[in-house]
């Protein structure tokens, strides 16, 4: 596991916004963090991957996009997914100032934000952390960039209030469906529901198309056949649905900078196996458009 960290040591009782360490979590199957009763406000944004959150008895499982939130005070556990593993970047918060502005937003009771999308904000908050400036500048110009933060959040979580459950339908629709295809027509049929509607109403939600959405998904997923299996980057193309797999490949190289087989000696040790878990859908990569 490896992170880039940036620690502030003089802290200051009377100090109503305090920045204790804030950075960016490239996490392993191993990474776990545990608190009793937090001293810290923990904000964290998940670039990519998988993984757990247990706060106060509530459970929720953070993945690409998504912002978790752990209040001061709270008892809790998060963790990351071994096979599918975080990329976050995050800040632990102390002094009244994060806590009152979460409150003020009504977001005092929230743990989870789905689909939060905006990874740059949370890069800005860490690269304002690293200025050599004095670290009461510091902490001022991170305050306020962490109010942007909370505002954005406020904003999403107000817009999500009033979107209907269809959105999540359609998002948990794609996901079991990562190794099929599916159509536009098929996935606005599963809400009963126009293609242009539903189009509409998944980018409103999730600040993308269908489209789009299950590509990012089937990427996911040949990053983890690539490291944890031994098929051939051809079989991988073919259980993703992709017909021709030069154009999975080259999909691929556009994604990432590098090609699967290049991907693959870089996240796997020479010689290293694993087994396979069949996937259990079978279904029809969606019609471009939607």
């Amino acid at each position: 596991m490896k992170e880039d960290l940036r620690f502030f040591y003089a802290e200051s009782p009377s100090a109503p916004f305090f920045v204790e360490l804030t950075g960016i979590s490239y996490c392993d199957g191993s990474y776990y963090q545990e608190r009793e009763e937090s001293d810290v406000t923990v904000v964290e944004y998940i670039v990519r991957g998988r993984g757990t959150v247990m706060c106060n008895g509530e459970k929720v499982n953070p993945a690409e996009g998504d912002v978790y939130i752990l209040h001061q005070g709270s008892r809790h556990a998060y963790f990351s997914d071994a096979d599918d593993p975080w990329i976050k970047i995050f800040c632990n918060l102390k002094g009244n100032l994060a806590e009152d502005l979460l409150r003020a937003y009504g977001l005092q009771d929230t743990v989870l934000v789905r689909g939060f999308w905006n990874e740059q904000i949370f890069r800005d908050f860490y690269a304002l952390s690293c200025l050599k400036e004095p670290q009461e500048k510091v902490f001022r110009r991170c305050a306020l960039k962490f109010h942007e933060i909370v505002s954005a959040l406020y904003t999403l979580q107000s817009e999500a209030d009033r979107l209907p459950d269809e959105a999540q339908k359609l998002r948990d629709y794609l996901d079991d469906r990562v190794f099929g295809r599916v159509s536009i027509d098929e996935l606005a049929a599963s809400i009963y529901r126009s293609p242009d509607y539903t189009i509409k109403l998944f980018r409103r939600a999730y600040g993308q198309t269908p489209y789009a959405y299950l590509l990012r998904q089937k990427m996911r997923a040949a990053e983890n056949l690539l490291r944890t299996t031994q098929l051939p980057c051809w079989e991988i193309a073919r259980k993703l649905q992709f017909e021709d797999p030069h154009y999975f490949s080259n999909l691929f190289k556009r994604q990432h900078g590098i090609s699967p087989r290049q991907y693959r000696s870089v996240v796997r040790p020479q010689g290293r196996r694993s087994l396979l878990e069949e996937s259990s859908s079978r279904l029809p990569p969606m019609q471009e458009g939607g």
